[in-house]
């Protein structure tokens, strides 16, 4: 390569013993042949390119995780929809923070370093293996993301993928029949049952600034039916337990109980299982009178 500069031949690599030349081909086959230093300058990119390359993992990032917060915020309901400011001025302050460290890292080390080498130069290798650690993660769910939001983009498109978006659902069994109905052949639904306990009747769901309850409280509707609701907003989503139909059936000896756990919640808004409609607490009072003569 040069004056007094001597460069070793690939055949001063080729292993003698068969298992060495079978892991050889083995890594050849998963990482590709091996390269020497003197030909690292011939893989590398030019700046057009690699800000192609390298922009768009930013750019997924950007976009599908600040899809998936908003998602999240909307579980937790109008009142978390409040924190969508701040989360947008973190994440734009999280990357000038990567901007400027980037931009340290480029002038510090002209040749190329990334998070693992920067980092076992300066703080050990530990530090370094937790910054390897993080970046494998990361892309772990920059993948898993982004193959999601993928889906949910092709079957928005073509909605004639949509059932193989997933393979088997779970449904109440006196659904079945109207599934069937609605997804009639060609296509192949299979209907898979589960068994959820709640521990104790309910389960608290703590999403940041908004908590959730999903209870338990039967009824003659079905003995399984539960309601969530929503603390903050102190909405209270009724499902099938209660709705606006005095003749539905409710026998007192389940009617009261019933009763009795919807309005422990103290709620002031309602939704059924049956409307969009938001009842105010009168209206739902208006229903449980009613249900109650009838079972009189």
């Amino acid at each position: 390569m040069g004056p007094g500069q001597l460069v070793a031949k690939p055949a001063a690599n080729v292993q003698l013993t068969p298992t060495g030349r079978f892991l050889a081909r083995v890594r050849a086959v998963v990482f590709g042949r091996p390269l020497s230093n003197e030909e690292e300058i011939g893989e590398r990119l030019s700046k057009t390119k690699a800000l192609a390359i390298f922009s768009s993992d930013a750019i997924s990032s950007s976009a599908y995780a600040t899809e998936e917060i908003l998602r999240a915020l909307i579980v937790g309901g109008v009142a978390a929809l409040a924190f969508a400011l701040e989360v947008s001025i973190g994440i734009a302050i999280l990357l000038i923070v990567v901007a400027i460290s980037y931009r340290q890292v480029c002038i510090a080390y002209p040749t190329g370093g990334g998070s693992y080498s920067v980092s076992k130069r300066n703080f050990g290798w530990r530090t370094s293996l937790v910054a390897a650690s993080a970046l494998l993660i990361d892309y772990v769910m920059t993948v898993a993301v982004s193959t999601s939001s993928a889906v949910e983009q092709i079957t928005s498109a073509f909605p004639v993928l949509f059932d193989e978006r997933v393979a088997a659902g779970a449904v109440p069994p006196s659904h079945v029949a109207d599934i069937k109905e609605e997804l009639p052949a060609p296509r192949d639904v299979r209907i898979a049952f589960v068994d959820i306990v709640l521990p104790g009747g309910a389960l608290d769901f703590d999403l940041g600034a908004v908590t959730v309850r999903l209870q338990h409280v039967g009824g003659d509707h079905a003995a399984d039916s539960c309601v969530m609701f929503v603390e903050p907003d102190r909405l209270l989503f009724l499902g099938d337990c209660l709705y606006d139909a005095p003749s539905g059936g409710y026998t007192a000896e389940r009617l009261v109980p019933l009763v009795e756990s919807v309005r422990s919640f103290g709620a002031r808004l309602f939704v059924d299982g049956h409307s969009e409609t938001v009842y105010s607490a009168d209206e739902v009072d208006q229903w449980i009178a009613e249900a109650t003569a009838a079972t009189a």
